[in-house]
């Protein structure tokens, strides 16, 4: 079990744990005025220099803008960006429609963030009984080709559950 089996899995048969992974989704930025002018929120990667702006959800789940956001001197909104979880996790996932406060104040305090749709795509670190039934299946799907080797390779992808695979016989066309 943990770094044992991670260390068996990955010495025997080259395959290593599907790690957790964060959550992503768009959010929509406005104003009710422009009276503080043009202003850019910085984005990027995270760790990155200058660090890219954080917001928070009413339940303290915190993202971080993937993408700048730049404002015109009269621009409103709305304005879409990209955000990504600051951990991973599916409990670090938000649904549409929550209340967001900034982290990092932008240029113009009164900017309000919503989310128009669900942050989504994480996942938690595969557990021990799910990566053993994997491990199982690795030499008899090592032949490429065949349905259960296509099967093994998507759930070894991460942030791919589980697969199934159908071979379909017949004419196309």
């Amino acid at each position: 079990t943990g770094d044992r089996l991670d260390r068996v899995g990955f010495d025997r048969k080259g395959q290593s744990r599907k790690p957790a992974e964060t959550s992503k989704g768009v959010i929509s930025v406005s104003r009710p005025t422009a009276a503080v002018g043009a202003g850019s929120i910085q984005g990027g990667v995270r760790g990155s220099s200058p660090s890219p702006a954080r917001i928070r959800s009413a339940e303290g789940i915190v993202y971080f803008l993937t993408e700048p956001i730049s404002f015109g001197a009269l621009d409103l909104g709305p304005l879409e960006a990209t955000v990504e979880a600051d951990l991973a996790g599916l409990a670090y996932e938000v649904a549409d429609g929550q209340n967001w406060t900034w982290v990092d104040v932008p240029f113009d305090p009164s900017i309000v963030i919503t989310n128009p749709a669900e942050m989504a795509g994480a996942a938690d670190e595969e557990d021990d009984g799910a990566y053993r039934a994997r491990l199982k299946t690795f030499f008899s799907t090592i032949h490429r080709g065949t349905l259960q080797a296509i099967q093994y390779g998507l759930e070894s992808t991460p942030g791919i559950a589980s697969a199934s695979v159908a071979e379909s016989i017949g004419e196309t066309g």
